[in-house]
């Protein structure tokens, strides 16, 4: 896999106009898109937001197009490692029910869970409370992986 852009890397936002959407126009707001997503495994955060359309913009770009894109849900290291497969699946559904509204092509995406297996950093209970904090916030992630071509 190649990886594309986090949300990290992602510096600069643009509003993009979504092709089409499930909710039936074009443009939603963000309080439209929170009632419809309907829960707290993934905050649709005006933030999280402009970088999805950023990063719907460029998966829909000529050069990327015909491949797959694999979305790939991590969390931190509490709660058991069936709980947190599911919560890291859940997670990444969301990111590509946000995506396919954006326009990208459904079956493009392909949603994955790592869960806590891979973590960014290292979740040392001997960290203070703020450290061990961001610690976990950092694990808690989607990436986005360039896959194989489908057409």
């Amino acid at each position: 896999y190649t990886n594309l852009p986090t949300a990290e890397q992602v510096s600069r936002f643009t509003r993009v106009q979504p092709a089409s959407t499930a909710m039936g126009s074009s443009t939603w707001t963000l309080d439209e898109l929170r009632q419809a997503l309907g829960n707290q495994i993934f905050e649709p955060t005006e933030y999280n937001l402009r970088v999805l359309e950023k990063i719907a913009q460029r998966l829909n770009e000529e050069d990327i197009r015909d491949y797959a894109i694999h979305i790939v849900g991590h969390t931190d290291g509490r709660g058991s490692d069936a709980d947190n497969d599911n919560l890291a699946l859940q997670r990444a559904t969301i990111v590509k029910e946000i995506l396919v509204r954006l326009g990208v092509e459904s079956g493009r995406l392909v949603v994955e869970s790592r869960g806590e297996s891979i973590p960014k950093i290292y979740e040392d209970p001997s960290l203070d409370a703020e450290s061990l904090d961001r610690a976990r916030s950092t694990n808690r992630r989607i990436e986005f992986l360039l896959g194989e071509k489908i057409r």
